[in-house]
């Protein structure tokens, strides 16, 4: 832990901020990708494949403007 800490010191809180924001938007991305996921099976599923489309649609939308604003904060 202590190891841990020194670390922290060394990086700058700057530094651990931006860390810490791009973990969390990558867990967010991976939460949304299996939800999205999950919806589309379920729509595929019930035979409307032009909706699944669409949702496949706005997922690519939504992981190219999450990486967008992660690379920015970098």
């Amino acid at each position: 832990m202590l190891s841990v800490l020194t670390e922290v010191e060394n990086l700058g809180l700057l530094q651990v901020v931006v860390v810490v924001v791009v973990i969390v938007l990558s867990v967010v991305v991976v939460v949304v990708v299996v939800v999205v996921v999950v919806v589309v099976v379920v729509v595929v599923a019930a035979g409307a494949a032009s909706a699944a489309a669409a949702v496949v649609v706005v997922v690519v939308a939504v992981v190219i403007a999450t990486g967008a604003v992660v690379v920015e904060r970098l």
